[in-house]
């Protein structure tokens, strides 16, 4: 009916359908959007000239600028769509989504935030303030609204997703890999999950499993820093220097990464250089990582040398120390279990 609506030129009524069918199923909403841009927008802004604080008009002005990725004007239709109806929240999602890309993720929350008071139910509202949490370092808070999206919207591959990194980021890397599995069984072709499923398998020791998803994560978008990132570390691991420092030096080159992750990727390179004339003795190497402080990469160093398979009881209540270092005593005390089924009446 919409689209009869528009085809008549009867753009305000267009809008009423609009704004129901979005409330209704967002996800189709965005999905089948016009194809025509310039069109649709030439459609809104007449419903704008004639009554300039229409806030559905404008929100949805706003919305394709978003999709050419014109943020800074989308940004401004939207304030207007705000403040002529300061209730309408899918003006208040699109804004905090403008603001997010512009990094303003202080100000993004607040929309967020605001759209899941106006529409506690409302599934993608609580998941994008779920993502400002998680960038501003709030991972417990973004946890939770991310579980409580997904009670609205099982099947979310992006929502998954997100929620897969949380965990990753909180080292919690077998729920992470449960997550980001499940949301691949909803969408097969998503990179990012690819990604984040192939970063836990490293950091859970599967070497094998973590180098196809890493590998499938860039062809599937070709150059993802991260990716590259951890397939370097994957490979500087497992001896392949020269394949390591190509990935890595990519993974530096494109600025993106974080200061630990560009410190560990140097770390690693400068180790894959040499590996010709001197492979530098791993044990040796995790020593002075807890040393500095640096649990989480000592760790990862006696999970690859626990799945190399020597000297396990050793390595597990190293290991077992590590994650006691970083407050994971879930981990640390898995690993102590481990022992003792290893080497029965270690206390």
């Amino acid at each position: 009916r919409m689209n009869a609506f528009r085809e008549l030129g009867r753009f305000p009524e267009a809008l009423q359908d609009l704004d129901v069918a979005w409330r209704l199923n967002p996800k189709f909403v965005w999905e089948n959007a016009p194809k025509s841009f310039s069109t649709a927008y030439a459609q809104l802004q007449s419903v704008v000239r004639k009554d300039p604080s229409h806030a559905q008009a404008l929100a949805w002005q706003g919305d394709i600028l978003m999709r050419q990725r014109d943020f800074r004007a989308a940004q401004v239709l939207l304030t207007r769509a705000v403040r002529a109806d300061p209730r309408l929240v899918n003006a208040r999602l699109l804004r905090g989504r403008s603001l997010g890309e512009l990094d303003d993720w202080k100000r993004a929350f607040a929309d967020f935030d605001a759209a899941v008071q106006l529409e506690p139910a409302f599934p993608f509202a609580r998941a994008w303030r779920g993502r400002a949490r998680m960038v501003s370092g709030d991972l417990a808070g973004a946890l939770a609204d991310f579980r409580g999206a997904l009670r609205l919207e099982h099947n979310s591959a992006w929502i998954l997703n997100w929620k897969g990194e949380a965990e990753f980021k909180q080292g919690y890397y077998r729920k992470a890999e449960t997550s980001l599995t499940k949301a691949l069984e909803v969408h097969a072709n998503y990179g990012d999950a690819h990604l984040w499923r192939g970063a836990a398998r490293f950091r859970l020791g599967d070497t094998h499993g973590s180098e196809a998803d890493l590998t499938e994560a860039l062809r599937i978008q070709p150059g993802m820093p991260l990716a590259r990132f951890y397939r370097g570390l994957l490979r500087g691991s497992s001896g392949r220097g020269l394949e390591a420092a190509e990935d890595l030096k990519a993974a530096l080159a494109s600025k993106t990464l974080s200061s630990p992750e560009a410190t560990e990727a140097r770390r690693m390179l400068g180790g894959a250089s040499t590996q010709s004339s001197s492979t530098p003795n791993p044990e040796v190497q995790a020593e002075r990582l807890v040393k500095e402080g640096q649990h989480g990469a000592a760790a990862d160093i006696y999970t690859r040398l626990l799945t190399a398979g020597s000297q396990k009881t050793k390595y597990l209540m190293l290991r077992a120390e590590a994650y006691r270092c970083m407050g994971r005593h879930d981990l640390s005390l898995a690993d102590r279990l481990a022992v003792t089924k290893l080497t029965p009446g270690t206390p």
